[in-house]
């Protein structure tokens, strides 16, 4: 007899290179899996927020050089030549945050529409709702102006990458109990 240890109710993949990071990083939450399933919204929020303050995250990979991350800057010239004159200082700035949101709703939008975005994708067809926190090499600087990522700034990420796992996996287990 194979003693059951229980259900598994939610998974978070990592995926991560450290020694690849030479300047700043860039961290994704990722959650569109196989056949545009996504994952409980709230395992996206409680990872969301525990990373809060740790580890600036997005909801998914950014990519500026594809068309859909020049849109912003593209909606944001079209207001400002036709509306500047109508638009405050404060409404111009709304209306940049507009266009921002905008372009990560279509960006998600896209990575739902053609395909699993991490290994967690292949939980969720057996219900299991699981994200991947990728963390690669991006914009994001360590505090070390332009000099390259020191072992000490690496073993910091990697400290706040496990509290995060671990708070994660904390609030699973109390969204279970309830």
């Amino acid at each position: 007899d194979m003693a059951r240890a229980g259900v598994m109710i939610g998974g978070l993949a990592l995926d991560l290179d450290l020694e690849r990071l030479q300047n700043g990083y860039s961290a994704s939450i990722l959650a569109p899996g196989l056949n545009g399933l996504l994952p409980n919204l709230d395992l996206i929020n409680v990872v969301a927020r525990v990373s809060y303050g740790r580890l600036q995250t997005t909801l998914h990979r950014l990519d500026s050089s594809e068309p859909l991350g020049r849109l912003r800057t593209a909606i944001a010239e079209l207001w400002m030549r036709h509306g500047a004159v109508y638009l405050s200082q404060q409404d111009q700035r709304a209306v940049e945050r507009w266009a921002e949101r905008m372009e990560h709703l279509l960006q998600f939008m896209r990575s739902v529409a053609f395909g699993p975005t991490g290994w967690h994708a292949y939980l969720l067809p057996y219900n299991i709702h699981a994200l991947t926190l990728a963390v690669e090499p991006g914009p994001t600087r360590f505090d070390r102006g332009s000099q390259p990522a020191s072992p000490d700034d690496r073993e910091r990420l990697a400290g706040q990458i496990g509290t995060i796992v671990e708070q994660t996996f904390r609030s699973l287990s109390n969204l279970e109990e309830r």
